[in-house]
């Protein structure tokens, strides 16, 4: 099935997207805390991709905990920790 794939199609280049955009608004939080409309805008949608880019891994993250070495599977699972939590 094509597109379905986490590593191309669709879902690759939209988590691509996601995570650079992650980056720069996380830059952008860090660097001008303020309380103004914009400020509030950007945390909401930071917190919208950091969501999205979460279920989109989702099926990687399960296949990854079937067929990864332990090293591997224990990194991502603190990431997927730590996805939950945040």
């Amino acid at each position: 099935m094509r597109g379905t794939s986490t590593s191309g199609g669709f879902i690759g280049r939209a988590l691509v997207g996601l995570v650079i955009f992650l980056v720069l608004s996380a830059a952008y939080l860090y660097t001008f805390p303020q309380p103004n409309i914009p400020y509030a805008g950007v945390v909401l949608l930071h917190a919208l991709a950091g969501v999205l880019v979460a279920v989109l891994l989702i099926p990687a993250f399960v296949r990854l905990m079937r067929t990864g070495s332990f090293s591997s599977r224990a990194g991502w699972l603190l990431i997927a920790v730590g996805a939950v939590v945040d």
